[in-house]
């Protein structure tokens, strides 16, 4: 078994542009001060934005954090771009990965490290649970929460192995990317364009290069979720965007026809439990949730679809 109890064993990553996430920038450096287990350096990767860089940096001067540190990106060329400026400024032997609107439990990094200690995991991921803007939002049916980033009806709820997690919540073995690559830059958001799947083609390519994905639910973040983010309108947009990202990660290597599983499992997760559950309880919040979920579902189709004719083609990324 590989030690990793270093004094630097994880390497957080968390990329950052707009001042909307000022607070919630703080906010995340005051939960990592606060973690049970110190042993990680905190990266916050800021781009474009160069006044913001020089706030976190005197922010962090003056709390006077020695194993948290801030870079500057010239060129916002998207999540992917920046994500990868991390795995190359890295310490640790563990990489992990916070959105910058998530807030990870006290025992974020020591579970993290937990998850790592068999030498055969390559990746993992634990329980994203949503922070509702507006708690009038809880309706939002959890067979959606993929759409915000967070664990939903297929997400395990033991320690196991898994086939993918999301973004907001996301660890690696350094020496497995070295060995696999980093980020693909033309999946993940980026200016004035969304195409999301960076972080499951990641997960995918750690499984097929023989190492294991662990899904730990005590590797437990909350993710901030603003009301504007399950709009009727927001979802569907993002439904058919997932649509595409999924046909673009189809004609890649790394997205062979038995990665998609989860998909599969989830339609029939649909089929088989949520549709005739909404049906028996048959009230004016079961039949929206099932009315958007339909939706949803439909959008993602034709996501699909326009993906599979628009000619394009996954390429793996070589950085």
């Amino acid at each position: 078994m590989q030690d990793i109890s270093t004094e630097c064993a994880v390497s957080v990553i968390v990329s950052t542009f707009s001042p909307a996430h000022r607070d919630d920038i703080i906010e995340i450096i005051q939960s990592m001060q606060t973690q049970s287990s110190q042993s990680f350096e905190l990266i916050i990767i800021v781009d474009e934005n160069r006044e913001l860089f020089q706030e976190y940096c005197d922010y962090l001067e003056k709390a006077g954090t020695l194993n948290m540190r801030c870079l500057f990106n010239p060129d916002n060329k998207g999540l992917s771009y920046s994500r990868n400026i991390g795995i190359q400024n890295a310490l640790g032997e563990i990489i992990s990965y916070l959105d910058d609107d998530a807030v990870p439990d006290p025992d974020w990094v020591a579970q993290t490290i937990i998850s790592f200690e068999d030498d055969g995991v390559g990746a993992s991921t634990g329980d994203i649970i949503p922070l509702w803007e507006d708690p009038n939002d809880e309706w939002f049916p959890r067979e959606l929460y993929w759409m915000i980033s967070c664990s939903y009806s297929l997400t395990p709820t033991e320690f196991s192995e898994t086939e993918r997690g999301f973004g907001a919540n996301m660890s690696f073995r350094k020496s497995v990317l070295d060995e696999i690559g980093s980020f693909r830059e033309d999946l993940g958001i980026r200016p004035g364009k969304w195409v999301g799947g960076e972080d499951s083609e990641m997960f995918l390519r750690v499984r097929q290069s023989g190492n294991k994905v662990i899904y730990n639910p005590k590797s437990m973040v909350h993710h901030k979720i603003p009301h504007r983010r399950i709009l009727l309108k927001s979802l569907l947009k993002r439904a058919y965007n997932q649509g595409n990202t999924i046909a673009k990660m189809g004609k890649s290597e790394s997205y062979a026809s038995g990665n998609k599983s989860t998909e599969y499992s989830y339609l029939g997760n649909l089929v088989k439990d949520f549709i005739p559950e909404k049906l028996r309880e048959f009230n004016r919040i079961a039949l929206y949730q099932l009315f958007v979920v339909t939706l949803v579902v439909l959008c993602t189709g034709l996501g699909y679809i326009q993906g599979n004719f628009s000619g394009n083609t996954g390429e793996k990324n070589t950085q």
